[in-house]
């Protein structure tokens, strides 16, 4: 065994305060304290194949398949601007024969071929999801970087969740990943949360009292952090939970270039992936004038860096990369938080870094509170034996806020929300 990895809460100076279902009083810090694994002090032997940053972020980029298998149904959801989104959720294990039937099914022609343990729902199953009646909790799930629902970080999440948990997960699909076609010629980054904002509106439109989470990982984290900061106290969110967030674009870009592994290793394989997603959603883009301008500026992008600047920051209207990255840094928004947020990260991580973990920041919003661990990687938390560590923490803290009235939060003292958004437009 040998290496251990040990947990640090960092809770707001002054935490909200919420009712619980008895009529008693409990603040979030409480809350979080009642989970054990988020406890100070809590440690947890690490996985002796996984020992560090490195090993864990490693075994993290790697698929997992014979354990968390999830089976999915996605639908596809039209957006204002005429895209298509997909939509995984996640279904109960199925009959395989059964299942090799139902996987013939295509709501159009000209889809790509299925992702693993994936189909499409029917329509009968489609108008399930919009049942009014539901009132299970819905979970939505936000991927990292290129990523999808068949990421191994969000199956051990949504298996965790299962567990202690009677609720619906989906997973957002961000546009262009994981088999889901670009039909606009319109990207994605970390400032881009209008696909959530939509679906968020058609869920509350069709099932106003459902309770709704979310839940980022890393890119995605990026965008849920923001969104929460944008929205602010008008969110339609009850709790969300940011996962391995890069919180400083440019210090996020610093810890990848400046480390030899990140440069040589992260950095290139993270830039295949979304030069592979340009390539294979090419006819489309080439609809956007700036696509066509950028695509033949030179070879092909060899780093994220390279890549935000290329295709990233004018898609959006930046000035250059170093603009989107200042924009774009959830930080900003941080302190606009007015949704129960549970922030984890890594001391060890080398894609984001602990530099620009927000202790201070959060400790100052009573909304928010940060625990970190001082191994884990990126998105990794691989134990020597069970679960893995956040996916625990996070169907814990879902079950520990289904035990509150998230209509009743106080607050112990005034700390004003600057509104950066005038309806989903960036002002600042």
């Amino acid at each position: 065994m040998g290496i251990w990895t040990t947990v640090k809460s960092s809770p707001a100076n002054s935490p909200i305060r919420f009712e619980t279902e008895t009529g008693k009083t409990l603040s979030h810090a409480d809350l979080v304290n009642s989970i054990q694994e988020a406890r100070h002090g809590y440690w947890y032997w690490t996985a002796p194949s996984a020992p560090e940053g490195h090993t864990q972020t490693m075994q993290a980029s790697q698929s997992h398949d014979s354990v968390d298998r999830i089976y999915y149904g996605r639908r596809i959801m039209l957006t204002e601007d005429g895209s298509q989104v997909s939509l995984d959720y996640a279904l109960d294990k199925p009959d395989l024969k059964q299942w090799d039937e139902d996987v013939k099914y295509a709501p159009q022609e000209g889809l790509p071929r299925y992702p693993v343990r994936t189909r499409y729902l029917k329509p009968a199953e489609t108008a399930a999801r919009d049942n009014p009646k539901e009132t299970r909790p819905l979970v939505i799930h936000l991927h990292g970087l290129t990523g999808g629902s068949h990421e191994s970080y969000v199956r051990s999440t949504i298996v965790a969740i299962r567990e202690h948990n009677d609720v619906e997960n989906v997973v957002l699909t961000a546009r262009g990943c994981n088999r889901s076609p670009i039909t606009t010629p319109q990207l994605f980054c970390a400032l881009w949360t209008d696909d959530l904002r939509y679906y968020l509106s058609i869920v509350k439109n069709a099932q106003p009292s459902r309770r709704i989470y979310a839940v980022g990982y890393s890119l995605g984290a990026a965008i849920l952090a923001n969104f929460l900061g944008q929205e602010s106290d008008v969110s339609p969110l009850s709790g969300a939970c940011v996962v391995s967030a890069p919180w400083d674009l440019y210090v996020n870009h610093l810890t990848l270039h400046d480390s030899i592994i990140g440069h040589n290793v992260y950095e290139p394989a993270m830039a295949a992936n979304l030069n592979r997603l340009i390539r294979n959603n090419q006819k489309v883009l080439e609809q956007n004038p700036v696509f066509k301008e950028r695509a033949h500026a030179g070879p092909a992008p060899k780093s994220v860096w390279e890549f935000d600047d290329r295709y990233t920051a004018p898609f959006f209207g930046f000035d250059s990369v170093f603009d989107y990255y200042r924009s774009a840094s959830p930080v900003h928004r941080l302190r606009n938080i007015r949704t129960p947020c549970l922030i984890l990260a890594a001391e060890d991580d080398p894609v984001c870094g602990d530099a620009a973990v927000p202790y201070v920041d959060a400790s100052r919003n009573p909304y928010t509170h940060v625990v970190s661990t001082t191994t884990g990687g990126h998105l990794g938390w691989f134990p020597l034996k069970g679960q893995r560590w956040h996916s625990k923490v996070v169907a814990k803290y879902i079950l520990a806020m289904e035990t509150i009235d998230t209509r009743k939060v106080h607050a112990e003292f005034s700390y004003p929300a600057r509104r950066f958004f005038n309806g989903s437009r960036l002002v600042y």
